[in-house]
């Protein structure tokens, strides 16, 4: 007997100890917390991740001119670490779409 048959049949019960319930609500939220844990990882992978000037305008499909006159007019972020430029993912995958 598959799921699906029991659903189309409405007069079911199922019937399990409290610690049976327990146990998968404890599954469900620990599944719930790692899913939520890793996203979060990956967030903080991609606020940290910088691209050079150049693999912006690869990314992109556009000129370097393109991407400086965006960042005058304040349609991209740029960040400076002395001479060096660098963009943040967070800022650039906004305009990949």
């Amino acid at each position: 007997m598959s799921i699906e048959s029991l659903f189309e049949n409405r007069n079911i019960s199922i019937t399990i100890s409290t610690e049976e319930l327990r146990d998968f609500g404890n599954l469900c939220a620990e599944k719930a917390a790692k899913a939520m844990f890793e996203q979060m990882k990956q967030d903080e992978i991609d606020a940290c991740t910088t691209y050079t000037l150049d693999e912006v305008s690869d990314m992109l499909g556009k000129t370097k001119k393109t991407i400086w006159k965006w960042c005058v007019d304040g349609k991209l972020v740029k960040h400076k670490n002395g001479k060096a430029v660098y963009f943040y993912k967070k800022d650039i995958d906004p305009l990949r779409k």
